[in-house]
């Protein structure tokens, strides 16, 4: 059996206004390159946005680290950025740029971008202000289901998978909770098999949490775990399901329960519910 759990993350006016600032002021930088890529056909501008779109529903460190990278390379060619971020998501992007749509998306704001290399600079410093002078409201509502679910099921060694996107936010999950005192392993892209291998070992006989991209979502089989969350939620409704196959197979024990992280007013909420219709249709 398997039970999947919408998991709202609200951020607070008062504790989170600076995260809430920066994420209006990366939405507002995104529409405007977006709008631009779609006027000269660029589709290759067009993918970045979008991944930055994700990147800020993801963590400040991670819209941190593209937006430096995007500003120390915005005099070179947008298919070498676009292979970094590939790199960042260890996720194969060449399709996406192929199949990208421009008709119907940020259609309510024409604005284009005047000076980007400032618009970037002044990003980057809302985004070091954010990581000086607030706690990261997803890592810290992730960390807190984590000890409820401990004390709901009296099991202080209940093991946990957790999947993001984007290796950046993975480090800085690792640091959150191994600062907290819990064993970590992680599985990404830049590790051979062999180390993939024995961090599956680690997470099965030693660490209490795995934190994972989209590179342990096939082949590796973790039925010793019962309860994954999606930090991320991947745009590909079949990633998900890749994703929960990792502990949802032969040999698995429990129900199988799955936490789907939605940040509210942020690009997470819209996705989830055009998979949920999309995925009500094809059932239906």
């Amino acid at each position: 059996e398997r039970r999947t759990h919408r998991f709202d993350v609200y951020l607070d006016i008062e504790r989170h206004s600076k995260q809430i600032a920066l994420y209006q002021a990366v939405t507002d930088y995104v529409r405007q390159g977006f709008n631009l890529a779609k006027r000269t056909n660029n589709k290759a501008t067009g993918l970045i946005m979008i991944l930055f779109q994700r990147l800020v529903s993801s963590s400040t460190q991670a819209i941190l680290s593209a937006m430096q990278g995007r500003l120390n390379r915005l005099s070179q060619d947008e298919v070498v950025q676009i292979d970094r971020l590939a790199d960042e998501m260890d996720y194969p992007l060449d399709d996406e740029i192929e199949n990208l749509d421009f008709d119907g998306v940020y259609q309510a704001d024409h604005a284009e971008l005047e000076d980007e290399e400032q618009q970037l600079r002044d990003l980057i410093a809302k985004a070091q202000d954010c990581l000086l002078t607030e706690t990261d409201a997803k890592a810290e509502a992730l960390l807190k289901k984590f000890q409820d679910l401990q004390q709901e099921k009296n099991d202080n060694k209940l093991k946990i998978l957790v999947f993001t996107e984007f290796r950046t936010t993975q480090k800085m999950l690792c640091d959150l909770f191994g600062k907290k005192g819990y064993k970590v392993a992680f599985i990404n892209g830049g590790q051979d098999l062999d180390e993939r291998k024995r961090a599956l070992t680690n997470f099965k006989n030693e660490a209490q949490i795995l934190v994972a991209t989209d590179a342990a979502g096939e082949s590796l089989n973790m039925q010793f775990c019962h309860i994954i969350f999606n930090y991320d939620l991947p745009w590909n409704p079949m990633m998900i399901e890749q994703r929960i196959g990792r502990v949802d197979r032969i040999g698995q024990k429990h129900i199988v329960e799955a936490y789907n992280l939605l940040t509210i007013n942020s690009v997470d909420l819209r996705v989830y519910e055009v998979i949920e219709v999309n995925l009500y249709y094809i059932i239906n």
